[in-house]
């Protein structure tokens, strides 16, 4: 069995205000671009055989340019759709993977999982076929109508905020691929798409430090705490 790691990395950073300058997965982080703290991350806990990265169109030579040595698996940028879902589609079509092996989807702006949660989740995919890692709502989840009031209140001990990385086994998801009509209504993961296509999808306990960076403030908390040893 081989490990293949998929890392989409082709957001423009639209919400963080560096759209015009810089693909979001550069952005450095106390020097050190996202994607590569993500990648780091991912090879930290497993040996990855094939990493393929989904860039930006406009910006295929700058993350090209980027990742040459970062890597240490042969290492291949593809062109990223025009949503999360296209640019992981296009990745996973240039695998070269059996189909016992497994696929890692990292977000290239998750530059904190920790190595051990990444193992936790490949272990899991590893017997099981499908793993991803999630956190519990601790905040009141209300379900609120377009014009502002709440229609219920659901138990938020049966709620949880997906993350990555999100491993299947490949043949699981090459058949999810094959049975999803694409791009019709966006999947903002690929777990929803192996969810769709019948196939069980297991979910560890993931971490508040594996954050999203999405927005300026997400940004100088990552940095700070990067800066601190936190």
């Amino acid at each position: 069995m081989r490990l293949h790691a998929i890392f989409p990395a082709a957001g423009h950073g639209v919400r963080m205000g560096k759209a015009a300058s810089l693909p979001k997965a550069l952005i450095p982080l106390h020097g050190i671009p996202m994607l590569i703290r993500s990648l780091r991350a991912i090879e930290a806990a497993v040996v990855v055989d094939q990493a393929v990265v989904a860039v930006p169109p406009d910006h295929v030579d700058a993350v090209t340019s980027a990742l040459a040595g970062q890597s240490r698996a042969a290492l291949l940028c593809v062109l990223g759709g025009a949503t999360r879902e296209e640019s992981v589609h296009n990745a996973f079509l240039s695998l070269q993977a059996a189909p016992e092996d497994l696929v890692i989807i990292h977000d290239a702006d998750r530059p904190l999982v920790e190595p051990e949660l990444v193992k936790r989740v490949v272990d899991r995919a590893a017997a099981e076929g499908a793993a991803i890692c999630a956190v519990g709502l601790t905040d009141t989840l209300k379900e609120v109508a377009q014009d502002g009031h709440v229609i219920r209140t659901h138990p938020r001990e049966r709620f949880y905020l997906a993350q990555t990385p999100q491993v299947f086994r490949h043949a699981i998801l090459d058949r999810a691929y094959s049975l999803r009509r694409r791009f019709e209504i966006p999947a903002s993961d690929e777990a929803a798409i192996v969810e769709q296509a019948g196939f069980t999808v297991h979910v560890l306990n993931g971490s508040l430090r594996n954050i999203k960076v999405t927005f300026p403030q997400d940004l100088d908390m990552v940095d700070r705490w990067i800066g601190t040893g936190a």
